[in-house]
């Protein structure tokens, strides 16, 4: 898929524009974009555009939470999408606790989706959004940055009240 349907399938189910340009990098970053995209190497069973992980105890929970039979319905955009909509649960915080987005090369392959998600929220919807960023392992700047919610940020992991900024490549 492209980024630009990535981002209308996020929109879709209800993420917030810049949440969707967030949700469009995670989904290149963990899929390639592929829907029918599978990782079964342990501690991993992952399914779909967002990777939604349903191994063991973890995957009964949420079959049942997201209503399905088997976890191969999360191959449906739409579906992964629901399911990444209930894991981000309105919090940006799961961004980095569920897809580690804040972290190493996870931090570095997000990043490196970015422009493009960002491109793809500008072809749908013509504005521009930012996803959310965090600052690299040493507190400097790693492109812009956005609050992941009023009065916090994430840098190099740890969280900072009160103080975000923008900062431009």
């Amino acid at each position: 898929m492209t980024a630009a349907e990535i981002y209308n399938v996020a929109r879709s189910v209800g993420f917030p524009a810049d949440v969707a340009v967030s949700m469009v990098a995670i989904a290149m970053k963990e899929s390639g974009g592929n829907p029918a995209a599978f990782n079964g190497v342990a501690p991993d069973l992952s399914y779909g555009l967002w990777q939604i992980n349903m191994i063991g105890n973890l995957g009964a929970a949420r079959r049942a939470q997201f209503g399905l039979v088997a976890n191969e319905q999360l191959f449906d955009p739409a579906t992964n999408a629901r399911a990444a909509l209930a894991i981000w649960g309105g919090n940006n915080q799961n961004l980095a606790r569920h897809w580690y987005i804040d972290r190493g090369v996870n931090r570095d392959r997000y990043l490196q989706y970015l422009p493009a998600a960002e491109q793809a929220a500008r072809e749908v919807e013509g504005v521009t959004a930012s996803g959310v960023q965090f600052l690299d392992d040493d507190g400097a700047a790693a492109g812009s940055v956005v609050p992941l919610s009023p009065g916090y940020l994430i840098a190099g992991g740890v969280f900072v009240v009160g103080l975000w900024w923008a900062l431009t490549d």
